[in-house]
């Protein structure tokens, strides 16, 4: 069976910005010129009348947060948009106030923002104590983990990431920053297999933001283009739910180029298959863990094995003396980055 939408939006920064021409756009038109929200907005409209064009009216764009199913996976897309965004914000108030108290009407009004993360708690419980939903997707416009030097997570980024930890969530996807990036599974703020991965899909034909990758980082642009190219950053995810589980995944640049392949729930740097080196790392100390990382390339090399066959070399600065050896030593070197 189909959606009753062929498109799915999340609302970015710019598109609750009200005057100079942001919202209502240059020739007066809304968001509900393009699509009518009460298709999919599965919840009360708090805030007003999503479609007004009066801002002292209009509930744009406060209750543009939503979820729906199809086959086997639940579908969340948040109002989380901007670099400020807080859902326990409030004026005057303490710090938890919003949080911890019980729930009023007069704390809804405090707390303008409460709405939607009490919503998404309850419908993250109601979904995965669903017993036909195996996959639970999010999306939401500012990203929770970006290594990017243009937009940080905003403060709800930190209890998206406990709710993805506390519920399962297979993959965010964000834009905001006009870049790609993917990270590894990632859970309790660390490399885990059964965590959540997060992938900014923001190159979509904008001015490029730069990535400067960490050891969360699974992929990114620089791994197939560089800063400014617009054609080689400009592109798109294509996202696989296959019926036997398996949630593949591809970075497809112009004219469909795969620049990025993947598979969620197969960790490419797995603890018991890879060995890390970093510039922060210790030779003498270190584990080739991702937390506890060698410092030499050679070092990484010496250390693969028919276990441990996968090197990831971090971004950094290496001072080499001599040519490495990696003379019958197994496996593949991802992420060859010596600069």
């Amino acid at each position: 069976t189909g959606l009753d939408s062929s498109f799915f939006l999340a609302v970015g920064n710019h598109d609750d910005n009200w005057g100079s021409n942001w919202y209502p756009d240059p020739c007066d038109g809304g968001i509900c010129d393009l699509i009518d929200p009460h298709l999919f907005v599965n919840h009360d409209f708090d805030h007003g009348d999503p479609c007004s064009l009066d801002e002292s009216q209009s509930g744009h764009s406060s209750d543009w947060y939503y979820s729906f199913e199809y086959e086997n996976s639940h579908f969340i897309v948040l109002r989380i948009n901007y670099d400020y965004y807080d859902f326990f914000t409030a004026n005057n108030k303490p710090q938890d106030y919003c949080k911890d108290s019980p729930r009023t009407e007069q704390l809804y009004d405090e707390c303008w923002n409460l709405y939607q993360y009490d919503w998404l708690v309850n419908d993250l419980e109601i979904a995965s104590n669903n017993p036909d939903i195996e996959n639970i997707f999010l999306f939401m416009h500012a990203p929770v983990y970006t290594s990017s030097e243009n937009h940080a997570p905003p403060p709800a980024s930190a209890d998206v990431a406990d709710l993805c930890d506390e519920y399962g969530v297979k993959a965010l996807f964000n834009g905001h920053n006009h870049a790609y990036e993917r990270t590894v599974p990632i859970k309790g703020g660390q490399e885990d297999s059964g965590g959540t991965v997060y992938i900014t899909v923001g190159p979509a034909g904008a001015k490029t933001d730069t990535i400067n990758p960490n050891p969360l980082t699974a992929a990114s642009y620089r791994d197939f283009t560089t800063y400014g190219d617009q054609e080689g950053m400009s592109g798109y995810m294509y996202i696989t739910v296959s019926d036997d589980g398996t949630i593949s995944g591809e970075r497809r640049g112009i004219g469909d180029v795969v620049q990025d392949s993947f598979v969620i729930g197969e960790s490419e740097s797995s603890s018991e298959s890879t060995v890390h080196v970093a510039t922060n790392g210790n030779d003498n100390t270190g584990d080739g863990g991702i937390n506890n990382p060698y410092e030499t390339i050679q070092k990484g090399a010496d250390e693969l094995n028919t276990e441990k066959n996968h090197l990831i070399i971090h971004e950094g600065t290496y001072y080499l003396t001599e040519a490495i050896n990696f003379y019958e030593k197994p496996g593949t070197v991802d992420k060859p980055y010596i600069i």
